[in-house]
């Protein structure tokens, strides 16, 4: 527990600056830019992650899964999993230019689009699951602080009106490569030089699995962003603006559940009958459950101010998706305290099944709600698939261990709801 804890503390160093640089950037950019030429940032970079993902669907989960297993080599791994990259991310890289053309997209956001993608062709070189299986996770957190950092730098520097829109995917891509060099220079170091030797079985092996993760993956990044898609084809850039921004502070606030799963991921990777293997993943549903649960109650009253606050006056209409947004956030933290023991115990199977559930939901109610409701109707959307993802991942969890935290999860949703219409009665009261 204490080498948990120790890699808790790194990590949540870490992907807090990290991924408050990335915060503040946000915020200076949705300032500077302003909320229609946000709102077409905000829509690329929606449209760019899907093509992330086919460039690197889930090489990483299983890199860092079998890094920490031991089964194959460092050195082994590295190889077939670069030689995986390349071919994925070259792949990506030309249907991306492919559909630039073939949807219909006004010039600025073409543009921006085929520049983004150049950051595809770096995949090949994230070599960040090494350090992950290794548990080394202090190099993996400087790394991404290096990264977020020198793109707030850059960003300050160059962009100071709505034209410099058209920098950011080259500064994206010159703080990515800056913050990689170190982590080939620790490589080298500690494995000497670059082996892209590979087997076939290896690969074979890698391939498999993370085609499994990557359509998983594909699944979630439906019922993570594509609202925002939606709502840039149906409805218009203004309104994506508003719902990226209320999006980016859900963003901030999942950090911590993230930083919590790769705390343990590598010790939930290890044999189930092993001694003491209950008493962690205890404490991991546990954590996740007391740190995740408040947080829509407690967001529920603070939404108005920390849109106006962060973004300025002109982004007012966010709070109320943020609001339902913020429980949304609450549900991720469960949902992930159940579901992603699976793909540590190798049941990539049954996290599909969980994933593909909340994608299909996600899909089915944003078409249905987003072209009457808009940014509200996106929130909502995005609720009722968490909501979908909980009833399956609780039920797939269940079948794979004995263990049982109902009592546990009813008590601290009951605190929460209690302190929740506390605060609502003492607020209508002083109203009075």
């Amino acid at each position: 527990m204490t080498r948990i804890l120790s890699h808790f503390i790194t990590l949540s160093l870490g992907e807090a600056s990290s991924k408050l640089f990335g915060f503040f950037s946000t915020i200076y950019l949705a300032r500077i830019l302003g909320t229609d030429s946000f709102g077409q940032y905000a829509f690329v970079l929606a449209l760019y992650s899907y093509f992330a993902l086919l460039a690197n669907p889930g090489f990483d989960t299983v890199g860092t899964r079998e890094v920490a297993k031991g089964k194959y080599s460092v050195e082994e791994l590295f190889g077939s999993i670069f030689a995986l990259r390349v071919l994925f991310s070259i792949a990506s890289f030309v249907l991306l230019l492919v559909c630039s053309f073939f949807f219909y997209f006004d010039n600025a956001i073409r543009t921006l689009l085929i520049t983004q993608g150049l950051n595809l062709l770096l995949t090949p070189l994230f070599i960040q699951f090494i350090f992950r299986g290794l548990t080394e996770m202090k190099y993996v957190s400087l790394s991404r602080i290096l990264q977020s950092g020198l793109f707030l730098l850059f960003v300050a520097i160059f962009v100071h009106k709505a034209g410099d829109i058209f920098y950011l995917p080259v500064l994206l891509l010159c703080s990515t490569v800056a913050s990689l060099v170190p982590l080939f220079i620790l490589y080298r170091n500690r494995f000497g030089s670059f082996s892209f030797s590979t087997s076939v079985v290896s690969r074979r092996y890698v391939l498999h699995i993370s085609i499994m993760v990557g359509v998983s993956s594909f699944m979630i990044l439906i019922y993570y962003n594509l609202d925002s898609v939606i709502l840039g084809f149906l409805r218009s850039s203004y309104e994506v603006g508003l719902y990226a921004a209320a999006y980016k502070i859900v963003l901030l606030l999942t950090t911590a559940p993230s930083v919590i799963l790769a705390s343990f991921f590598p010790f939930l990777s290890k044999d189930r009958k092993g001694k003491g293997y209950g008493v962690i993943l205890r404490k991991y549903l546990t954590v996740m459950f007391v740190t995740g649960v408040p947080v829509g109650f407690i967001g529920y009253f603070a939404a108005d101010w920390m849109v106006e606050f962060l973004f300025g006056s002109s982004f007012r209409l966010s709070s109320t998706p943020l609001r339902i947004l913020l429980f949304n956030v609450s549900l991720v933290f469960v949902n992930m305290a159940f579901a992603n023991p699976l793909l540590a115990w190798g049941e990539e199977k049954a996290y599909l099944k969980i994933v593909a559930g909340g994608a299909v939901t996600n899909l089915f109610f944003n078409v249905l709600l987003i072209p009457h409701y808009g940014i509200v109707g996106a929130a909502i959307a995005t609720l009722l698939s968490e909501g979908t993802v909980f009833i399956i991942a609780r039920r797939e969890f269940y079948k794979r261990t004995e263990l049982r935290f109902d009592k546990l999860l009813a008590r601290i949703v009951f605190l929460a709801a209690l302190s929740f219409c506390c605060c609502n009665l003492v607020i209508y009261f002083v109203k009075v």
